[in-house]
């Protein structure tokens, strides 16, 4: 049997309910009432999802879970082990009956059975039963997998948008990117390098102005060096004057002086007069090959100094974009290192020349210079082919973003893919949905050969019948009976033609009868059975809710469990004397430790939510308005002492009840003042009481407003109440004392 709901959400008005841990469990016996929209139906329909298998069309994304009483926990997506449920309610009406067409799927009950028939079609049972168990294994190992696998690009893809800052990035979005690397994963794997290098290219947000190649190219100093080599190796020979070529100083100073003083007879520094021979001496020291070996030193040193003006204008590093930077550093790095070296090379041969404008008379050897041309120029070209991938890169920026996101995304979905074991694992789904699509064949197979043979070894007409008794049960007529046509279906006649325009009594008791007679079918054991019953005395006048009560009573007393709700209180008592009866007892007040049945009240919380609670107190121990008013003023009699708030709704209180019972004993006079005479002979009584059931009970004034009854006063008026009924109606009053008590 089922004990509780453990569980009812986002299922209509029960947003998130579960089982107070105060509220008794079901019985094998269950009455729930409510109001008109306070949730029942709505409960009726958690407990048809275990009959149907299925969610409920309405409530796709619903979660109920039912406990039974040895603890198991079900939940109708797993149906194996689910009690066998069946249920009375508007949904089962809509999928069983049509009043339009006045018509109903037939109930097959079982005739004279045909043994080996029977035996096959057991057999056939098992198989499918069997069939739909392995099936539902199946089904359940692939919705592991699946999930398994869901729960993985959840993940991965949660790891894909942090990493790449993608915003909408999901699980969505990863999967063709799966589908496109699942067969070859190693193929799109990147190295780290490779992986730095596309993210880098895909975070770039800045888009890099275009870069000039480097045109500018350096010199060869090949001609230079050999010029300066030659220079420094070559000798003036003539007839020297000896001081001068010891000492250099002085005959660069001579030098100059010599050219100042042509065809001068005077000395331009001391005033004397030049020796006669002291010019023709000079000029044989500073001959004309002196001179033009001057020249030439001071020509190259010219072209040194025109050489170690070259230089490059390298870009910056920060301008090329960041992938590119780890290429053209180093080229940069060198090419400076080079230039350096070559001005440190020219640096050394200028000097070298100078000294030699010194010693024109001795050779000078020519030190070590490097030129390094080539290496330079060999670098420049690397340099201009990374400015030319830069270039390309801004010219093409957005693609190559583009490009390196499909590279990124295609690595992590290869990770995957191999990580998961994600072709392995989408092998296994293939094979079970094939296994699973074997036995939807072998099942649907099955099921035409079981419905084959139940309609062999069954007869609708038995189906009929049953529906029609229960029909006169309720209507005591043969009037509107259950006919079975030639096509198998049962049709809704009166008389010999089809009912049109039934009265809302008629389908209420056609589609009660149906369902009592659908507990009798082949796929049903009563005993092994929990019926639900949502209001089957909907739009039914008294004599026919009894006659729905005795049928319930013949019909479902021996059922597995039994809950009916309700919204019809005559009705509610009516079934609450039915389990009173079973339990044995007729103390209500112990509603906790009753061992057979128990009550139950739905009510709305919230304009969209509901709940289950136990019984209001009243409800249970009352029949009606009536029992409870004189239970409060019998009670309040019997009482020595009695709660002074009592006090205050007392007159209120005896003045419904008076007119209750004065409408009863004396319906001919309207109006509870014009009975008084006949309730009340005594004048005195008669003032007395009606002034407190009229004066108490109506605060026209604030003085009334501010005034409490006195509690003498009280038992005084409620005793003459409580006498009149007695003295008048003696059997009645003994009944109404048994009922409360």
């Amino acid at each position: 049997m089922i004990r509780k709901i453990q569980r009812i959400k986002s299922f209509g008005v029960f947003a998130d309910f579960r089982w107070p841990a105060e509220l008794p469990i079901f019985n094998r016996y269950n009455l729930v009432y409510g109001w008109n929209y306070s949730g029942k139906t709505t409960l009726s329909r958690v407990f048809r999802c275990f009959e149907t298998g299925h969610p409920h069309p309405d409530f796709q994304g619903a979660e109920v879970k039912l406990e039974s009483e040895d603890g198991t926990v079900h939940d109708p997506a797993m149906p194996v082990g689910t009690p066998h449920i069946r249920v009375f309610n508007s949904d089962f009406i809509h999928e069983n009956l049509s009043f339009d067409d006045c018509h109903a799927t037939p109930i097959l009950i079982l005739g004279q059975e045909d043994i080996k028939r029977q035996e096959e079609l057991e057999i056939k049972r098992k198989s499918r039963d069997d069939g739909q168990r392995d099936q539902i294994q199946k089904k359940a190992q692939k919705v592991e997998i699946e999930t398994t696998i869901e729960s993985a690009k959840t993940s991965k893809a949660r790891d894909i948008k942090q990493t790449l800052s993608l915003p909408n990035y999901d699980k969505t979005s990863l999967g063709p990117q799966i589908a496109a690397v699942a067969d070859e994963p190693e193929k799109h794997l990147l190295s780290d390098d490779t992986l730095a290098n596309a993210l880098a290219t895909y975070r770039s947000r800045e888009k890099k102005p275009l870069l000039s190649e480097q045109t500018v190219r350096i010199k060869s100093l090949s001609k230079i060096i050999n010029k300066g080599t030659e220079l420094l190796a070559k000798t003036v020979v003539g007839q020297t004057i000896r001081r001068l070529e010891e000492n250099a100083e002085i005959e660069q100073w001579v030098r100059t002086g010599w050219t100042l003083h042509e065809d001068k007879h005077t000395c331009e520094f001391c005033g004397g007069t030049l020796p006669s021979d002291l010019m023709t001496q000079l000029s044989h020291h500073f001959s004309s090959e002196y001179e033009n070996l001057m020249t030439e030193l001071e020509t190259t040193l010219q072209e040194l100094e025109v050489a170690g003006s070259e230089t490059l204008s390298l870009d910056d590093e920060a301008r090329f974009y960041a992938e590119l930077v780890a290429e053209y550093a180093p080229l940069r790095k060198q090419i400076k290192e080079l230039l350096e070296k070559r001005s440190k090379s020219l640096k050394t041969l200028a000097t070298a020349l100078h000294e030699k404008r010194k010693k024109a008379f001795t050779r000078c050897d020519c030190p070590e210079i490097v030129d390094p041309f080539d290496e330079i120029n060999t670098l420049i070209e690397s340099m201009n082919e990374i400015i030319q991938r830069h270039n390309l890169r801004t010219n093409e920026f957005e693609e190559k973003r583009i490009e390196a996101l499909m590279k990124i995304e295609k690595h992590y979905a290869a990770q995957f893919v191999i990580d998961q074991q994600y072709s392995q694992k989408q092998r296994q789904i293939k094979e079970l949905d094939a296994d699973i699509g074997s036995f939807d064949i072998q099942l649907k197979t099955l099921a035409d050969e079981i419905k084959k043979l139940e309609l062999e070894l069954s007869e609708a007409k038995r189906g009929a019948e049953q529906i029609n008794c229960y029909l006169f049960a309720y209507f005591g007529k043969n009037d509107l009976r259950i006919e079975v046509t030639p096509e198998k279906r049962f049709q809704f006649n009166r008389g010999d033609i089809r009912a049109t325009n039934l009265s809302e009594g008629e389908k209420t008791a056609i589609s009660f009868a149906y369902f009592l007679t659908r507990l009798s079918d082949r796929s049903t054991n009563l005993a092994e059975t929990i019926v639900i019953i949502d209001d089957p005395v909907s739009s039914l006048d008294a004599n026919h809710l009894f006659n729905t009560v005795a049928l319930i009573k013949i019909k479902l007393a021996d059922c597995k469990q039994l809950t009916i709700l309700t919204h019809n209180y005559e009705f509610f008592n009516l079934i609450r004397d039915w389990f009173m009866d079973i339990e044995k007892t007729s103390d209500t007040k112990k509603h906790k430790d009753l061992q057979k049945w128990r009550s139950f009240f739905i009510e709305s919380v919230s304009q969209r939510e509901s709940t289950i609670r136990e019984i209001p107190w009243e409800l249970i121990s009352f029949k009606s308005e009536y029992h409870y008013l004189f239970s409060v003023l019998y009670n309040f009699d019997a009482e020595l002492k009695s709660e002074f708030s009592t006090l205050f709704n007392l007159p209120n209180i005896t003045r419904r009840y008076m007119e209750a019972f004065g409408g009863i004993m004396i319906p001919s006079f309207a109006g509870l003042h014009k009975k008084m005479k006949k309730l009340f002979p005594d004048g005195t009584e008669r003032e007395r009481v009606w002034k407190f059931i009229n004066y108490y009970s109506h605060n026209t004034t604030i003085n009334r407003s501010l005034t409490i009854p006195d509690n003498s006063e009280c038992k005084s008026v409620v005793a003459s109440c409580l006498a009149v009924v007695r003295e008048r109606y003696k059997e009645h009053y003994e009944a109404l004392v048994e009922a409360v008590s």
